[in-house]
């Protein structure tokens, strides 16, 4: 399954902008087929919920990665 993951798992800023930005709707109509191959790992849910979560997920990853990323802007590293 690839929700837009690059290979390792490290997603670029613009892609976490994207997904921080998004709702889960449009989420849900975008990666409607990859959400099918996780349904598995979520006995008792719905697709929908699933969509949920994941999407929740996403979102939450980006706005802290954003966050971090202003907060660390004028840091010297």
């Amino acid at each position: 399954m690839s929700l837009g993951l690059p290979v390792g798992g490290v997603l670029p800023v613009p892609l976490l902008s994207k997904f921080a930005e998004s709702r889960v709707d449009r989420f849900y109509s975008e990666k409607a087929a990859e959400l099918l191959d996780v349904l598995d790992g979520f006995p008792g849910l719905s697709e929908p919920e699933v969509a949920g979560r994941v999407w929740e997920l996403c979102w939450k990853h980006g706005e802290q990665v954003l966050h971090d990323n202003k907060k660390n802007a004028g840091s010297p590293r």
